[in-house]
């Protein structure tokens, strides 16, 4: 490889025809290795997409159906009903109190 720039130094020092001619040789070689390089790596894509990694399978019938409890009874549920039953006897007694609310 050495040996390869070396001459290529060389030849491109004679002449400024001949630095010319191997500037635009090697501008084409560059593009060719570009087009190349695109060409291999569309094609690994392809292939790719192709054999799909991953594959989603259709949703099949359920035959059971569990059912989920919409309300459950802790000790917090507890204390907050039995505050909102408090707020109402109060807001029952303002009202024969005559207050508007």
């Amino acid at each position: 490889m050495q040996e390869l720039i070396q001459w290529y130094i060389d030849i491109g020092s004679t002449s400024g025809e001949a630095a010319f001619g191997m500037v635009c040789a090697a501008l084409i070689v560059l593009g060719m290795g570009m087009v190349f390089i695109y060409q291999i790596s569309d094609l690994f894509i392809e292939w790719f997409k192709r054999i799909k990694p991953i594959k989603i399978n259709k949703v099949q019938k359920i035959d059971k159906i569990v059912e989920v409890p919409k309300y459950v009874e802790n000790d917090y549920n507890k204390e907050v009903l039995g505050k909102l039953k408090v707020l109402e006897k109060e807001i029952k007694s303002l009202k024969e109190g005559d207050v508007k609310l």
